[in-house]
């Protein structure tokens, strides 16, 4: 009986062809470095597809003996709670990603973070080494990296739409930019009044938006991700030509919010570009091992021409 290879072998289970030519189980043996994605849901995630490709990469291109091959394999773990997590799988795995809604939970069962996770007081890729767990923030690092060819417009004063662990990310990228006017905006007013006091921004709610002068916007809430493509974030009354506007969602890449900035004559940065930037420090991370900005596209486009 022919079997479809994309479809899974069982209910919740993998396909033939994920099983075979992303995760290679066929190769891989017990002592398997193994990594993954903490998060609830993950679904939507195409980390795990990207992680693994990249190995493969980098796999194709060693040399030397077999034996002297390292092996790697990323999968998700999908839970809503970290501590039973940790309990049972912190001994069986190397390293994670982070995602929602972990990425603040996760950093009391670390035994050391890094000067970003201090800063952000967010935690999105965690590594064992040494007998030590450790926690970055390659979100951050990766925001650091993208606003800083734009950081004289932002000086004029930036807008973080969003209250979550990205928005957290994003007001420590840009106060490590020495960006002195952050406002921060969100429908969440406990939450934003909270960050005001942590991090020392201003919170202004939606009806305050009209009056603010901002050379760049940031928007860090999933509103407009697919399948609600049609959906916009709040901002759009203050685009004008030269603000800089970028928005995190990268399903789409070029979301409502930011064409509707650009028809307006603003500069866009997709969420594409922040999730492949952070990925390629993680895998760093992960692995030891660079690749460069022209790996990480190449593979992200044939991520995108894939049946999974």
């Amino acid at each position: 009986v022919s079997r479809d290879p994309h479809s899974a072998t069982a209910a919740g289970q993998l396909s033939w062809q994920a099983a075979q030519d992303i995760y290679t189980l066929h190769q891989k043996k017990a002592k398997t470095p193994l990594f993954g994605l903490l998060g609830f849901p993950t679904a939507q995630s195409k980390g795990w597809l990207l992680h693994n490709l990249l190995f493969q990469l980098i796999q194709s291109r060693m040399t030397g003996e077999e034996e002297t091959r390292r092996d790697f394999l990323y999968v998700n773990f999908e839970t809503p709670e970290v501590e039973g997590f940790w309990k049972n799988w912190k001994e069986r795995i190397q390293g994670l990603s982070v995602t929602i809604p972990h990425k603040e939970r996760i950093i009391p069962y670390l035994d050391r973070v890094s000067e970003e996770v201090e800063h952000s007081g967010v935690c999105n890729t965690v590594i064992r080494g040494n007998g030590e767990w450790m926690g970055f923030n390659t979100d951050m690092m990766a925001l650091q990296t993208i606003f800083l060819p734009h950081r004289e417009i932002l000086q004029k004063g930036s807008l973080v739409i969003g209250t979550g662990a990205t928005a957290r990310s994003a007001i420590a990228a840009l106060q490590q930019l020495k960006i002195k006017d952050i406002y921060l905006t969100g429908r969440n007013m406990k939450r934003g009044k909270e960050l005001e006091r942590i991090l020392g921004v201003r919170f202004v709610t939606y009806d305050q938006l009209r009056s603010l002068k901002v050379g760049g916007l940031i928007q860090t809430t999933p509103v407009g991700m697919f399948p609600h493509t049609d959906q916009l974030p709040p901002g759009t009354e203050l685009f004008r030509p030269g603000i800089v506007v970028f928005d995190a969602v990268y399903n789409p890449s070029l979301t409502r919010f930011l064409q509707l900035a650009k028809e307006r004559g603003g500069r866009i940065i997709s969420g594409e570009k922040m999730f492949l930037k952070q990925a390629q420090l993680q895998f760093k991370l992960f692995t030891g091992w660079n690749v460069s900005e022209e790996d990480i596209y190449s593979i992200w486009n044939k991520i995108h021409g894939m049946k999974i």
